[in-house]
């Protein structure tokens, strides 16, 4: 393994225990995903409105997804029992949303990922201080490496930024989530 993939495997894992969720830094990382790379995407900004949104069908959405087990067939007509498991599901999603008010289910699903990785910030204890300066001090020793070329400094301390927007709530988010964290543990149980 190179210096560059091993400073890059250290960086997920300091965004790992940052964030309180090892689960959401692995989620964050460019893995393949169906052979293509994830694409980053703004976090959605919370709203007191957006919030109360989640909770109202945070149980509903837990039952749906609890009592769905089966995947897609890897193409048309492989399984079709399953196949037809999955379209009653996204049908269920897709109108479970819209009863809720989301736009879509893509909105809905945004906005849930939004408030429980926002949640799971509240819980772990950290403040956006400690990550930022624990981001600062990695940014400091990928600089500082003399065993890297400047194209993967830079290379690795953009991916840096953007596993960063996609893992570590913004502080409005944390402030709008925070009143209403103990409604979502009460509802998820984990605390």
């Amino acid at each position: 393994m190179t210096l560059f993939a091993k400073l890059t495997v250290i960086f997920m894992m300091a965004i790992a225990l940052s964030s309180g969720s090892v689960g959401h830094a692995i989620a964050a990382s460019s893995a393949p995903v169906h052979g293509k790379l994830m694409i980053p995407q703004e976090q959605v900004a919370l709203t007191n409105k957006s919030v109360e949104q989640v909770i109202k069908v945070l149980p509903k959405l837990i039952s749906l997804t609890k009592s769905y087990t089966a995947k897609p067939s890897a193409g048309p007509g492989k399984n079709s029992a399953i196949d037809k498991k999955y379209k009653a599901f996204t049908a269920a999603l897709t109108d479970l949303s819209g009863k809720h008010g989301f736009k879509d289910m893509r909105t809905m699903q945004r906005t849930v990922e939004a408030t429980m990785l926002t949640a799971g910030f509240i819980k772990s204890g950290r403040t956006l201080k400690q990550v930022e300066e624990k981001m600062a001090r990695t940014q400091k020793l990928i600089e500082q490496n003399d065993k890297m070329t400047a194209a993967q400094k830079a290379s690795l301390l953009k991916r840096m930024q953007l596993q960063i927007s996609m893992v570590i709530p913004s502080s409005k988010n944390i402030k709008t989530v925070k009143p209403f964290y103990p409604r979502i543990i009460a509802i998820t149980g984990k605390k």
